[in-house]
């Protein structure tokens, strides 16, 4: 159990799966692995809260990420590193929108909706089986 909440903290932390495989001496796959469990298991916990009473929505932008294995997969564009800003200023493609919704009892939920400036069916997508009346 000690071996998971190190690895939990990594997570939290932010470091490579190399490193928090290291640290809590395991193989990178087991890291990677264990990543996706936890990954799915918070997908999952997600998947069933339901916002109720006063519910406010916003959104939240990334830059569009093509992390990862790219063996079969040509990267669209080249290649950006750790900090680098997008090419074009202010909301594009290449900023991934997180609809995100909250109530005031704190429970809340988030999901990708799309690339660029959000529309009205966009955001519907992600919160409208959310919130119940």
């Amino acid at each position: 159990m000690e071996v998971w909440k190190q690895y939990i903290h990594c997570m939290i932390e932010k470091y490579s799966l190399r490193k928090t495989a290291e640290i809590c001496g395991i193989s990178t796959r087991t890291a990677f692995t264990w990543r996706h469990k936890i990954l799915d298991a918070l997908q999952k916990m997600q998947d069933k809260v339901r916002l109720d009473g006063v519910v406010e929505a916003d959104e939240t932008f990334l830059p569009l990420s093509f992390k990862g294995h790219h063996k079969n997969f040509n990267l669209p564009r080249l290649a950006k590193h750790r900090g680098e800003p997008a090419t074009r200023r202010g909301l594009s493609k290449e900023q991934v929108c997180i609809s995100c919704g909250v109530n005031l009892n704190g429970l809340s939920i988030s999901k990708i909706s799309n690339l660029g400036k959000p529309k009205l069916q966009d955001i519907e997508k992600v919160l409208i089986n959310k919130i119940v009346y």
